[in-house]
């Protein structure tokens, strides 16, 4: 995949498109980072500007949430992504970036960090070792100016190999699935918004908040997106 076929999946690309959108966005700052090789050791280094990043986590103020502008690491949220002091802000970023190295075959080449206000997600259990919370979490599917279909974001079979999850996991997936869904119309007039404004085949993510308010957390081209295969509109049901 060349680097003009990845750019859309960044959020160099979607963000500042959303931004021209009435529709609800984390606060965000994105940093540059330049990834460059270790010749001595083999490994991957990353560049970035310290005091940069410093004064956008301060901005926002901790507790932020920390990503690159082409994946998270969420499923390792304490460890990684959740950001609550300067001291384990760097720390931080290296492990984020070794872990978008490590995703796939070749890894994640990421081109900025991103430092997100850290949203309360409105949910009954968390999962997974990183204390990540199983949410109130939508998505959507566009395509050329429509919504195309809709989705329970969580997938069962992910959260039943988690080792972290409690026992009644199963009653409480099921419960927040069916809450979820049931909030449909409070979001598919923002979607639609969304739709209008993008070309092509999109996956859009939103979660719900404790407070009740529907954020825009994430786009990717559908083609690279997890489709639920029993969908008549995934590629896995070919």
């Amino acid at each position: 995949m060349g680097l003009m076929e990845e750019k859309p999946n960044s959020m160099e690309y979607w963000l500042p498109k959303l931004r021209e959108l009435d529709v609800k966005i984390p606060k965000t700052i994105m940093i540059d980072a330049e990834m460059f090789p270790d010749n001595e050791n083999g490994d991957v280094l990353i560049g970035y500007n310290k005091k940069e990043l410093e004064k956008a986590v301060d901005k926002l103020g901790y507790p932020v949430f920390l990503r690159t502008d082409k994946a998270s690491a969420k499923h390792q949220m304490d460890k990684i992504s959740k950001v609550e002091s300067k001291e384990n802000l760097h720390g931080k970023v290296h492990m984020l970036a070794d872990d978008n190295l490590s995703k796939g075959i070749y890894g994640v080449q990421f081109n900025s960090l991103a430092v997100r206000e850290w949203l309360n997600i409105k949910h009954h259990f968390k999962a997974f070792g990183g204390n990540l919370s199983i949410g109130y979490e939508i998505r959507a599917f566009i395509k050329d100016g429509e919504i195309e279909c809709k989705h329970f974001y969580w997938v069962k079979d992910a959260i039943e190999e988690s080792l972290f999850k409690p026992d009644d996991w199963e009653d409480k997936l099921k419960e927040t699935k069916k809450e979820t869904m049931g909030k449909w119309d409070e979001v598919k007039d923002d979607i639609k918004k969304v739709a209008d404004k993008f070309d092509g085949w999109w996956s859009v993510d939103l979660a719900l908040t404790e407070n009740n308010q529907w954020y825009l957390i994430d786009m990717a081209r559908g083609k690279d997106s997890y489709h639920p295969p029993n969908c008549q509109y995934s590629p896995l049901d070919e």
